[in-house]
């Protein structure tokens, strides 16, 4: 609260006007009827953002359904209940907050990373569906004195898994920088080392070897023997 209140009195401050919403973002009627009234208001949107997440981390066996159902639904439902809800109202830009943990994994959270990981699936869709917006997904590393991974003993963990934290002088501007210089759309990738992260766990990557044999015009040509966290491929002649 003490939050929303600083941007609020940072928004008048700069001649602007603002309007605060409390929404439960896996509420579909609550989030129609605040775009409602942007909508009544405005018209029009210039900048979506969509920073929405939970994080509960547990192994997977060990996740109850309904927590893992929380911390995907508050980004999945909640960006689709907020496209939805805007329809056809013109729409400038959609820059939705997504996770290194969306784009390398990390130990306990397969629910945030797979949320993560569809923002961005939604900001490669929307290049098609909605030609007309700029669609961003920038996965954030982990931010430092402020967020989630700012309490208890996370900054420590990140420091023994060489996982430098983002402080927020660097990352704040990052998304001005991306909307007014940047070029791209799509996932972008905001962080500094990532240590453990691309730390390959597998030799092959986790390929099959024994069905990845690539073909073409009805010629084996090769076969694809490892896939790393770079995207590099492997092959082998044949």
């Amino acid at each position: 609260a003490h939050a929303a209140l600083n941007a609020i009195q940072t928004v008048r401050q700069a001649g602007g006007t603002a309007r605060y919403f409390g929404v439960n973002l896996t509420d579909a009627e609550a989030v129609r009827r605040a775009i409602d009234a942007v909508r009544g208001a405005a018209g029009h949107i210039d900048v979506l953002l969509h920073a929405a997440g939970l994080d509960r981390s547990h192994p997977l066996e060990k996740k109850e359904a309904a927590e893992f159902n929380l911390v995907f639904d508050v980004k999945a439902d909640g960006i689709f209940y907020l496209l939805r809800a805007i329809g056809d109202m013109p729409l400038g830009s959609v820059v939705m907050f997504s996770s290194i943990a969306g784009r390398f994994g990390n130990a306990g959270q397969t629910d945030y990373s797979s949320a993560n990981d569809l923002l961005c699936k939604i900001a490669s869709y929307l290049r098609g569906a909605r030609p007309e917006t700029r669609a961003i997904a920038i996965d954030w590393t982990a931010w430092q004195g402020i967020g989630m991974a700012s309490r208890g003993s996370i900054p420590k963990i990140m420091a023994m898994a060489g996982i430098a934290m983002l402080t927020p002088e660097a990352g704040v501007p990052w998304i001005r920088r991306e909307l007014t210089g940047g070029s791209g759309r799509g996932e972008i990738l905001v962080a500094e080392s990532l240590g453990e992260l691309l730390r390959e766990w597998d030799s092959s990557g986790g390929i099959d070897n024994s069905s990845s044999v690539t073909r073409e015009a009805g010629l084996m040509i090769g076969e694809v023997t490892s896939f790393d966290q770079q995207g590099q491929i492997g092959r082998a002649h044949v």
